[in-house]
Parts: C-alpha cells; structure tokens; sequence
C-alpha cells in the first residue's frame, strides 16, 4: 500500500495558470497532473504534452513540404510569381 504525504506546495502564478490550462485539457486534478509529471520524470517517460507538441510540428512541417510541392508543380505559383518579381526588382 502506497503511503501518501501531505505537503504545502508553493507555486509562481505563470506556473500555477499554465498548470491550469493543462489540467482542464488532461481532465485531471492539479494533485494527478503534479504526481503524473513528477513519476514520468523520475522513471525517465517523456512529457505528453511535450509529445504532442512534438507530433504537432512534424505534422506542420509535413504540410508544409506539401504545399512548397504543390507549388512546384504549378506554373505560375504565387510563390513564383513574387519571387520572379523581386529578383526584377533588385536586378
């Protein structure tokens, strides 16, 4: 059986606010959240939150590489078309 310790817990207010967000999106208490982070760190898991971030940017950047090909196969991209006309601009 897991034995529990009370603690009195002081907190910047920035942290307090972003723990508050995350809470409501995670559907946890403050207590869970804290313990949930505290035991990944301890046991070397990686931040959920940091995971999703993670996946979100690959995500980004996949998009991205879609449309800068998408525009490649277009003859007149607008890309194209502003590059062509700052490159008559500085020439």
């Amino acid at each position: 059986m897991a034995v529990e310790v009370r603690i009195t817990l002081r907190l910047p207010r920035e942290l307090h606010a972003d723990l508050s967000r995350v809470i409501e999106e995670n559907k946890r208490s403050l207590n869970t959240e804290i313990v949930t982070r505290l035991e990944a760190t301890f046991k070397g898991e990686p931040d959920p939150v940091q995971e999703r971030l993670a996946k979100l940017e690959q995500q980004v950047a996949e998009l991205q590489r879609a449309l800068n090909l998408a525009e490649d196969e277009e003859t007149e991209s607008p890309s194209k078309v502003l590059l062509a006309n700052a490159r008559g601009k500085v020439d």
